[in-house]
């Protein structure tokens, strides 16, 4: 792991972080945003953003979002393609 650090910023405001989600998380908590009727800073209230060096396929660095999932409401994480794991 390289850093771990709150997706937002202690004021609630997205911060630095933010572009390093890519396209796919972006759309998870969009698609969330629409089930739950929350906004997607709402959503991202109380997770953390974890950047990892993928060596054993690429070597590229991924982003991995951690926290309480909205859809199922237990602790997990999403994956840069968007999936979830709990």
């Amino acid at each position: 792991m390289r850093y771990r650090a709150p997706l937002l910023n202690a004021d609630g405001e997205i911060g630095d972080h933010f572009g390093v989600l890519t396209y796919s998380q972006f759309a998870r908590f969009a698609m969330w945003s629409l089930e739950t009727g929350k906004s997607v800073s709402e959503l991202m209230q109380d997770m953390t953003v974890e950047e990892f060096e993928d060596n054993r396929y690429t070597g590229a660095d991924h982003v991995v979002i951690q926290g309480i999932l909205p859809h199922c409401k237990l602790y997990g994480c999403m994956l840069p393609d968007g999936s979830t794991h709990t």
